[in-house]
């Protein structure tokens, strides 16, 4: 499916293509030649953190169980699908529902609105998300222990893409290790991401955003990568992504 959207973006007048290969990404900016996992560490964007050291108690979500858009090291979220209880077109009418978010939100120049979590995983997750973003059900005021949990994160149309690059939980607090990437063939990027937890126990988690450095790929399908300063991508990584957030979780007589 193929759909064509006009978006005023930042001063500019675009034309997406929700399809992949839609066009040439103007080059951002130059620098060494770097591998992916090997940006310059240095940054001036006073939201871009140094990664942090790993945590030994921490529990790591690996990357392939989280379902997103042609996000590297995930799962492919039009998968789900397939599912009997889903059908298809549910994640196209995500997309379209993020659009007129996206619209909204940036002829207020206003903040992207926060992530939010809901009850259940994978295609039971994709279809609480469907609830909230299209047929317009408000959050759960908490999400009970005995459903799992699934994070919800998304990125508004931009000319970067955003990438899950690490998700590591403790106690209370997920921390989620993000970056931004560029990509010739593509003009505009949009994500949803879908990040698994399983059951937690009664209590208010919190769920940061660290930001890694920002990469660009050379070339069409190159491996070649160099990075790319992040305040020329907007004046807030805000702008383009779900913002920080909590959820709580009780148990269901409370």
């Amino acid at each position: 499916m193929r759909m064509r959207v006009e978006l005023f973006c930042y001063g500019m007048a675009v034309t997406l293509c929700l399809s992949v290969g839609c066009g040439q990404a103007e080059k951002a900016g130059q620098g060494p030649r770097i591998s992916p996992e090997s940006a310059a560490t240095e940054s001036t964007d006073s939201h871009q953190v140094q990664p942090r050291p790993r945590d030994p108690q921490a529990i790591s979500i690996p990357l392939d169980r989280i379902w997103a858009m042609d996000m590297e090291g995930t799962r492919n979220l039009r998968e789900l699908e397939k599912d009997p209880t889903v059908g298809n077109g549910r994640v196209d009418e995500i997309v379209s529902a993020l659009i007129d978010i996206s619209h909204d939100l940036r002829s207020k120049e206003k903040l992207a609105k926060q992530g939010f979590a809901v009850a259940g995983s994978d295609a039971v997750a994709l279809r609480n998300v469907h609830a909230i973003l299209v047929g317009g059900k408000e959050l759960p005021r908490s999400l009970p222990t005995q459903s799992d949990v699934t994070l919800v994160l998304f990125l508004y149309f931009s000319a970067v893409d955003f990438q899950v690059r690490a998700v590591e939980h403790r106690e209370h607090t997920i921390d989620i290790k993000y970056r931004f990437a560029q990509y010739p063939e593509r003009i505009m990027n949009m994500q949803v991401a879908l990040v698994p937890l399983g059951k937690l126990p009664p209590g208010t988690y919190d769920v940061k955003m660290d930001q890694l450095p920002a990469i660009q790929r050379l070339g069409v399908h190159g491996k070649q990568y160099e990075p790319i300063n992040p305040p020329l991508l907007a004046p807030s990584p805000y702008l383009l992504i779900s913002q920080p957030f909590s959820f709580d979780v009780a148990n269901s007589e409370e």
